[in-house]
């Protein structure tokens, strides 16, 4: 639906492979936007993450799904990019694109594709680990499944993951539907 419509309304290759990793991916902007290519495992389909922590930053690598693997090779080869260089590297020598820009990105992208509110509010690179999260919540066929997804997200607590589980009606109707069914 709507993240396949904000990704083929990508105006560069650069611009698919961020809305692609924000999409599929459940990491926070500042997290993507420093990547290098050598914490990219493209023959295991892994990136070494920074994952962002109150007080520190953590290393972790974390799977992505085949075609994010697919779409970084070919953005890697068409860059011309080395081992050592960002991924989204800025006019700046040596810096990543700015989060300023990256906002800028989802902004120009999501309205290009007809999307201008999400929940009420002006679409943002956050919304993309959201609604991500909610994908995995709903996917989830048992209690401890929760957890796994909290690992994923890397959240200290369980409480932040589980504010994800928060459902509207016409899914709770849906889910009953799929119980009555089961009987």
């Amino acid at each position: 639906g709507e993240r396949k419509d904000i990704y083929n309304s990508c105006a560069s290759l650069r611009d698919k492979v961020l809305i692609r990793l924000l999409w599929k991916s459940g990491r926070r902007i500042g997290e993507i936007l420093p990547l290098k290519v050598k914490e990219i495992d493209l023959k295991n389909g892994l990136i070494l993450w920074h994952i962002e922590k109150k007080k520190n930053e953590t290393l972790r690598w974390k799977t992505i799904d085949d075609f994010a693997i697919k779409l970084l090779k070919y953005y890697i080869v068409q860059s011309g990019l080395g081992n050592e260089e960002l991924l989204f590297p800025s006019p700046i020598e040596g810096k990543p694109l700015s989060r300023q820009r990256a906002f800028q990105i989802v902004r120009d992208t999501t309205k290009k594709a007809g999307v201008f509110f999400v929940g009420g509010k002006p679409p943002h690179p956050h919304h993309f680990r959201h609604s991500f999260a909610v994908d995995m919540a709903r996917k989830m066929k048992s209690p401890a499944d929760i957890r796994v997804l909290q690992q994923y997200l890397e959240h200290s607590n369980l409480d932040m993951t589980q504010q994800y589980l928060q459902f509207g009606g016409a899914e709770i109707k849906e889910l009953l539907n799929e119980i009555s069914e089961e009987e």
